[in-house]
């Protein structure tokens, strides 16, 4: 059975490779004389200054931090075109595979996220397909017996297919322990990894958003080689603060300057701050406490 799949993997990336190589892999040099006349097109931006499209993002953060909750928020507001982070939107067709939460969890979410922006479902899920990957075989792609060369494998390229068939604006990739089938410290597979998704998202003019763990120690920002830093064109990172807010970083932006913004769960939901706001939440819930701590006080004491 193992040799039939090998076998199958090695015909699949054969396929996949004369088909890039047929496509865009001839060399074509740049004509730069006619810039002045002929500037390429502004780059296009999915949020503005968070998600370019064409191009591979990363989203790492601990576990139970909120990735996948941020990522359902980022779909529903691409999807609707609702701005994100003080940042415009780009409405578009969404496809997300969240290997890690069955189906009924992915609607629970989406429905607090929806009540958090005051929206029904009705008329909000047109052109977001979610999908559910809990138990099924996840990873995209795979090394051959004794190679380090990585091959699709029949998901990854299901995948493949469906973002060519749904011409998504967004692809959503949950997680890379369950996608990722190389060695996460080989610096030469993660980037064919990440390369294959830029393939994706160049050709199908898509952003794509990849979700990761970070490593254990304290304050790490991803986990493996650096090449998940490297390779991709942005990463961000999502940090839980000592006040129990969570903070979305921009730690890597080569097309936008290093940002942040403030989240906290509401009602089941990720709800953004301006630094303004959040002060008077911390301000109005510290209020809270004393009040309630002065309130014991008084009532032991009759």
């Amino acid at each position: 059975s193992f040799v039939r799949n090998d076998a199958r993997r090695k015909v699949e990336g054969s396929v996949i490779a004369k088909a890039s190589a047929s496509e865009g892999d001839a060399d074509e040099y740049l004509s730069l004389a006619g810039l002045d006349e002929n500037p390429p097109p502004p780059r296009e931006w999915i949020v503005e200054n968070w998600l370019a499209r064409g191009v591979v993002t990363c989203l790492f953060g601990g576990a139970g931090f909120g990735k996948t909750m941020l990522a359902h928020k980022i779909c529903l507001h691409v999807g609707n075109g609702v701005p994100l982070f003080g940042s415009a939107v780009a409405m578009g067709p969404v496809l997300a595979y969240f290997a890690e939460d069955d189906a009924d969890e992915l609607k629970r979410r989406q429905l607090a996220i929806l009540r958090s922006i005051g929206r029904t479902a009705r008329h909000s899920s047109e052109g977001i397909f979610l999908s559910s990957r809990v138990g099924k075989e996840n990873a995209l792609m795979v090394p051959a017996q004794f190679q380090r060369v990585l091959y699709l494998t029949g998901f990854g390229m299901h995948v493949a297919s469906e973002v060519k068939r749904l011409q998504p604006a967004l692809l959503v990739l949950d997680n890379i322990a369950q996608l990722y089938g190389g060695l996460e410290n080989d610096r030469f597979q993660v980037t064919q990894f990440v390369n294959t998704l830029s393939w994706i998202a160049l050709h199908n003019r898509c952003a794509v958003l990849l979700l990761g763990h970070v490593a254990k120690a304290e304050g790490s920002e991803f986990s493996g080689s650096t090449a998940w830093d490297a390779s991709v064109r942005a990463r961000l990172w999502l940090e839980r603060r000592m006040d129990g807010a969570l903070e979305l970083h921009r730690k890597k932006a080569n097309y936008a300057s290093r940002d942040s913004v403030t989240l906290e769960f509401e009602h089941g939901a990720l709800k953004e701050f301006s630094p303004g706001e959040h002060a008077v939440s911390m301000l109005a819930g510290e209020a809270e406490r004393k009040i309630l701590s002065a309130l014991e006080v008084f009532t032991a004491r009759q």
